[in-house]
């Protein structure tokens, strides 16, 4: 079953206690974008491999998950909120590593539906990819299909997708995070940490023409390790990364940059009850009666 937990900014305040989001059941982990609204897309379990979506009203919570019409994932999707829609990425069910993408809303109806959808012209991969919005482009980081652990990245300008290219020389055992943060020199750039075939996590970043190591002084391994994929989200300026542990340790951890600083502070265990048999996924939102920005983590149970 899914579960979310809420952490506002505030002195004082830490992780609210798990919550449950009932019938809502994934064998993997969620997918979760912030900004005008909060979605959840996630595929089903027990050999259900439909995605679902679901979405977080401030009122009445989370409002029952709906099927997607014709979408189907043998892992974790990812979504984005890109130009006024909700972008999802994903590989195709069963043995399909294709690559597929879809929007959901206005189009051309005039009421919010899901596209049909489509493959990528060449590009593959064996579990979750990753999105966000980076100088005005929707990049997608992915690791390769079977056993080609190199990671890939492709960007969408609004109308196609790029050609796949490797990042640099760099692979992943599971699925890549990213988020767009600022360089110790205070340049905006695409920060991805992956995962490395010891459980350790790298951290890497795009400044818009080549991948380089770490964030100038940054240093480019995170603390920690980790069995499962990472989650990074951008709140209140700094930098978090959250992580299943390492081996049969299914707690969750959290990790902070703090903004202007050289090093990582973590990781700390989210909470006595915070655990997850997969990754999980961070997103900030604020509720249209709020007065402040809160980050969200979604993840299945163990």
């Amino acid at each position: 079953m899914l579960r979310w937990t809420v952490w506002t900014y505030q002195e004082g305040e830490g992780w609210s206690p798990d919550q449950q989001l009932p019938l809502n059941l994934s064998d993997f982990g969620p997918s979760l974008a912030g900004g005008s609204s909060l979605d959840c897309v996630f595929a089903g379990a027990k050999g259900d491999s439909r995605l679902y979506l679901t979405r977080y009203d401030h009122i009445n919570g989370w409002i029952v998950a709906q099927a997607l019409p014709n979408h189907y994932s043998a892992a974790a999707p990812a979504v984005a909120r890109y130009q006024n829609k909700l972008y999802c990425v994903h590989r195709g069910g069963k043995d399909d590593e294709q690559l597929w993408w879809a929007t959901y809303g206005d189009q051309g109806s005039g009421v919010n539906e899901w596209s049909a959808d489509q493959s990528f012209p060449a590009h593959k991969s064996s579990t979750t990819p990753a999105l966000a919005v980076f100088q005005d482009k929707l990049y997608c980081v992915h690791r390769g299909a079977v056993d080609d652990a190199q990671m890939y990245w492709t960007c969408w300008d609004g109308s196609s997708w790029s050609a796949d290219r490797p990042v640099g020389g760099w692979t992943s055992s599971h699925a890549p995070a990213l988020a767009v943060y600022r360089d110790t020199r205070r340049q905006p750039c695409l920060v991805c940490v992956h995962r490395l075939d010891d459980g350790s996590l790298n951290l890497i970043r795009f400044t818009g023409s080549d991948w380089r190591p770490g964030l100038n002084d940054y240093p480019t391994t995170l603390p920690g390790k980790t069995a499962k994929a990472p989650a990074l989200a951008v709140f209140g300026g700094d930098l978090h990364c959250v992580q299943r542990g390492n081996g049969d340790d299914k707690n969750l951890y959290i990790s902070t940059m703090v903004q202007g600083s050289h090093s990582w502070y973590g990781p700390l265990r989210m909470g006595e009850s915070v655990a997850s048999a997969e990754g999980a996924s961070l997103t900030v939102y604020r509720a249209p009666d709020g007065t402040k920005d809160q980050l969200f983590c979604m993840h299945r149970g163990v």
